[in-house]
């Protein structure tokens, strides 16, 4: 774990948005039901967190202290087995070689339940930038409207995350979706080649834009406040690409040419895009960028090869 509007999350359930503020108050005050099934996370895990926060942080600790954010992440897989085999595994990412894995301190499966892997006083390496103070809440599922259409897991995320801003004091602005972490206050990244940067490659999948405001479906449907609009310039990109840039040549337009808009060039590298457009309608072609959903590389990335097989065809 999501860019544009409150109203993308058509899919909550009627009952929780019906619901007045007094009971809603009421049900931030309890804790949700939660199946503790722990990730190993033993002395050598921490020690690589420990070395893994020092680099990216200048932090000296493995421990999660007085967390200020809550990102909201999806799994681009089905199935609650094979999220959790991937953040137990520990496995070091494609591009850094660094440890420890991804990994997350909530798991919330299609059928709701709500799975805890990692201790709140752990951090736990899901999001660039934000892991030295934020918690994780994975929704397995393999695109934003598989998650959003699915009540009884987006009524089970609400209440943890009500939760979770009741015990620990998270104001409803910083309860983000994947994709804006660059708009936090908090994002914080030593190793430069992330410090611009919302996911790694070896992130579970990509995080579709409209996912990316489960967080202020949570403030303004259930909680009343609207977060602020992020305004980073890369934000502004990924919203608006494809866009229709001015071809950089004088050259008629002759064949056409379909140029498909993958997940990494949409959320990531918008400017990659938008600049192939520009050298092909200079080299004479007339360009009509088409989506062909996910090609399964956000999947490969991890080693999933035969999800990504399967997503491909």
């Amino acid at each position: 774990m999501f860019v544009a509007a409150v109203v993308a999350l058509g899919g909550i359930a009627v009952a929780l948005l019906a619901a007045d503020r007094a009971a809603q108050a009421r049900d931030e005050a309890r804790r949700p039901p939660v199946v503790q099934h722990p990730i190993p996370f033993g002395s050598e895990r921490k020690r690589q967190m420990r070395r893994y926060a020092r680099r990216h942080y200048g932090i000296d600790s493995y421990r999660l202290t007085g967390p200020k954010v809550i990102v909201e992440h999806f799994t681009a897989s089905r199935s609650f087995q094979s999220a959790y085999d991937t953040f137990a595994s520990n496995a070091r990412d494609v591009e850094l070689h660094e440890r420890p894995g991804v990994c997350a301190h909530f798991l919330i499966a299609r059928d709701g339940t709500i799975h805890q892997l990692v201790s709140l006083s752990l951090m736990c390496r899901h999001t660039i930038g934000l892991n030295w103070t934020s918690i994780g809440i994975e929704h397995v599922g393999v695109s934003d409207s598989d998650v959003m259409g699915n009540r009884r897991q987006l009524a089970a995320s609400l209440r943890l995350t009500r939760w979770l801003q009741q015990r620990l004091g998270i104001r409803t602005r910083n309860v983000i979706g994947h994709a804006e972490s660059l708009s936090s206050p908090y994002h914080h990244e030593r190793v430069r080649a992330l410090a611009k940067r919302t996911h790694e490659l070896l992130a579970l999948g990509s995080r579709a834009p409209r996912l990316a405001r489960l967080g202020a479906a949570v403030a303004e449907r259930v909680l009343g406040e609207r977060p602020p609009v992020p305004v980073r310039g890369w934000r502004r990109a990924s919203a608006n690409w494809p866009s229709t840039p001015r071809p950089i040549g004088r050259a008629p337009a002759r064949r056409p040419v379909a140029l498909m808009a993958d997940t990494f060039t949409r959320f990531l590298e918008p400017g990659i895009g938008d600049a192939a457009v520009r050298v092909l309608e200079a080299a004479g072609a007339r360009v009509r960028v088409v989506d062909p959903g996910c090609c399964g590389r956000p999947l490969l990335s991890q080693g999933l090869v035969a999800a990504a097989r399967r997503r491909a065809s």
